[in-house]
């Protein structure tokens, strides 16, 4: 079944943070660091979160729907959009306190881990760039995953 590719309206976001959830459960090199699996979750809907709501204003946050569900998602920012606001900010710092409150002895260095090749890929990529982009993996399909990635170039 070809997936349905529409912008992430609001009330889809907890749909969208759940991808993300199972997508990137089990990343060997998150569980390194987030190694409480129960820990972990609450710390990726924060994580999830934060990512999906601070994109919303961009209108680029895309989901891919298979039978009514959400089954993908691309977010992105364009180059031009410019810095966070203090709203985003804010958001940001509160989400990194709520997982160092989890982990505090190893989300620190994750958190440095990830901002370190995001900078760079902002700095050096000309066009639009992803920020994160998945599929849930009981419905990874490469139609999702092609249909996402068509429909956001």
């Amino acid at each position: 079944m070809e997936p349905t590719i529409l912008r992430l309206p609001e009330r889809r976001v907890g749909q969208a943070v759940d991808v993300l959830i199972r997508a990137f459960r089990d990343d060997p090199v998150v569980t390194f660091f987030l190694d409480n699996p129960s820990r972990r979750t609450m710390a990726f809907r924060a994580f999830f979160g934060n990512i999906v709501r601070g994109h919303l204003r961009f209108a680029h946050v895309y989901a891919a729907l298979v039978e009514n569900q959400v089954a993908g998602v691309a977010v992105w920012r364009p180059p031009e959009a410019g810095g966070d606001t203090l709203r985003d900010r804010v958001r940001t710092l509160s989400t990194h306190l709520f997982v160092r409150s989890l982990f505090p002895r190893t989300a620190g260095d994750l958190f440095r881990g990830l901002r370190q090749p995001l900078r760079f890929i902002r700095k050096r990529l000309i066009g639009i760039y992803f920020s994160w982009a998945s599929t849930s993996p009981c419905k990874a399909g490469g139609s999702v995953r092609s249909s996402l990635h068509r429909y956001s170039s």
